[in-house]
């Protein structure tokens, strides 16, 4: 049997608590938007691009071809039109 716990924990209101500059409607947009011009110079969107893959990665394709191992072979085919679809569907986007 699962014991419910019938105690409810009340947050603290302490003038200490800092909002969220991003998330609180009541801090004015434009505070939000320093806020984010702010970290916008710590962390510029070039860091954001730098991935390199760890060496003991799998290879994806060896991925794929174990995984259609286990399935049905006349579905496999159909499986993969499905996975090219939707990856000519992301291509199309807009970058935004």
């Amino acid at each position: 049997m699962v014991q419910v716990s019938t105690r409810i924990r009340h947050k603290a209101k302490s003038s200490s608590h800092s909002r969220d500059r991003f998330t609180d409607t009541n801090v004015p947009w434009i505070d939000r938007w320093d806020a984010g011009k702010e970290l916008r110079q710590q962390v510029p969107r070039e860091k954001h691009a730098g991935w390199n893959a760890p060496k003991n990665r799998p290879d994806p394709i060896d991925l794929l071809i174990k995984s259609n191992e286990t399935r049905l072979p006349d579905l496999v085919l159909l499986r993969q039109v499905n996975v090219m679809s939707f990856c000519r569907q992301t291509e199309q986007r807009p970058n935004i």
